[in-house]
């Protein structure tokens, strides 16, 4: 008996040893019944699978990341954490363990950053979302502004969200109005700063798309991480009204109005945001006080239809760019000075659709964006310039929980940069210079990005 006792355990030996020998070059799976999600977890990664943070997870800080567990509940689920282990709290925390202590019956861990890499031995995500847009993901909306969010103060019975009121020195009125297959998005913006007055005013019309995104660990080193948004298409409206005033240079921020999308793919929690975002300057030099009727405008409008994304492969990156604008409307611009004013200039900037993604509440993609800039300038009595240009950016999270390595992560990549229109009245000197020029805006100057060809169809 003992004889063919070991000769079974030589049997066992030996298909374990044919089995771990396999020509199969396919990682094991700890998550083979999620769709869109394979990994295999590390040796240092404990999982904490929802029902036991429903049972036991007693508290958590968002800005200290300090977990509290019931003992018991963690005791019962046989889960041991230790200093320098990685825990993942599923739809919820991916953390490097820094401490755990246990009293009165309570585990308090204390937690520092940690990457997708260091958690999953082997990962492959691939997610392929229909961006839609319902009343239901619009309730998710913010009006965000100085560093706060707002929710929206009216949501109608179709939907419809907006915002009105008073933000310091501006007046705002904001909406959204879903259509399921695209949105329209406005934003008006009457500002009052010193003696300066003006309004700018957007309408914006976005479809949905697919949004794509791929993420592949290997041996616990990050060998891809693509995000692919595709067949974009919208149309913006841009006006830029100026008038009177007296100060020298004025650079502000509006509110911005934008979505969160939160997705699960098998533990880890995605976030999508949309959204606008603005950057204006407005330089009123002037010698006297403009009158009530010295005012200057200037208005244009354009389409977009493409693709816009990126992939990052070992230390590559790669644009996944196509499309571009298509038909922009050659601005137009009008205006009267009265007084003894000398120049008037003011520049409008739009990015529209504005979208980044977060993993585990961690920045993976800081930005994606179509930028759209405007800038008017009138110089007494007869001279009018006027401006348009067109980029695409992006900047990958500084802290990427995706584990990439070998990237500069904190510049910006111009993925496009265009001007598409430059007008200057006859009265206008030959030496005037681009008024955009004159910024100082870093991700749309683009000087010391790489620049990659991207395609502009103009009609």
């Amino acid at each position: 008996m003992k004889y063919l006792h070991v000769k079974l355990h030589l049997l066992c030996i030996t298909i374990l040893f044919l089995v771990s020998c396999s020509t199969s070059t396919e990682p094991p799976s700890d998550f083979s019944d999620v769709e869109g999600f394979d990994a295999t977890v590390g040796e240092n990664t404990t999982m904490i699978a929802p029902h036991i943070t429903e049972a036991g997870l007693n508290s958590y800080d968002e800005e200290d990341h300090v977990y509290r567990f019931n003992a018991d509940v963690l005791d019962d689920a046989d889960i041991e954490l230790f200093e320098g282990g990685i825990i993942v709290i599923e739809g919820l925390a991916l953390r490097k363990i820094k401490s755990v202590s246990e009293s009165a019956g309570e585990v308090t861990i204390e937690t520092d950053f940690a990457t997708l890499n260091e958690a999953f031995e082997n990962l492959d995500l691939n997610l392929n979302k229909t961006i839609e847009f319902t009343p239901e993901i619009l309730a998710n909306s913010k009006l965000e502004f100085q560093g706060k969010a707002y929710s929206p103060q009216k949501i109608s019975d179709d939907g419809e969200i907006t915002w009105e009121g008073e933000f310091g020195d501006f007046e705002v009125e904001a909406a959204m109005i879903p259509k399921r297959i695209e949105m329209d998005m406005s934003l008006i913006v009457r500002y009052s700063h010193g003696s300066s007055y003006g309004e700018m005013i957007t309408h914006a019309n976005v479809k949905g798309f697919k949004q794509e995104t791929v993420i592949q660990i290997r041996d616990h080193n990050t060998e891809e991480f693509s995000f692919k948004n595709l067949d974009m298409a919208g149309k913006i409206d841009m006006r830029l009204d100026l008038s009177k005033g007296k100060s020298r240079e004025i650079s502000f921020s509006p509110p911005q109005p934008a979505i969160n999308i939160p997705v699960l793919i098998g533990p880890i929690p995605f976030v999508f945001r949309i959204g606008m975002v603005f950057t204006t300057e407005f330089d009123l030099t002037t010698e006297f006080d403009l009158k009530e009727d010295g005012t200057a405008w200037a208005e244009t409008a354009i389409n977009y239809h493409g693709d816009m994304g990126f992939q990052v492969k070992e230390t590559t990156f790669n644009p996944l760019a196509s499309g571009g604008i298509k038909n922009p409307n050659s601005p137009t611009v009008d205006g009267s000075i009265s007084g003894f004013a000398i120049r008037l200039h003011g520049q409008y900037g739009v990015a529209i659709p504005d979208i980044s993604l977060k993993i585990f509440g961690v920045p993976a993609v800081a930005s994606l964006r179509q930028e759209y800039y405007l800038g008017a300038t009138h110089t007494f009595p007869d001279c009018t310039e006027i401006d348009g240009r067109y980029a695409v950016n992006t900047r990958l999270g500084v802290a990427n929980p995706t584990g990439l390595s070998g990237l500069d992560l904190s510049r910006n990549y111009n993925l496009a940069n265009k001007t598409t229109h430059e007008y200057k009245s006859d009265e206008c000197s030959a030496d005037k210079s681009n008024p955009l020029d004159r910024l100082s805006i870093p991700h749309i100057n683009g000087k010391n990005y790489p620049q990659i060809p991207y395609k502009i169809e103009e009609g």
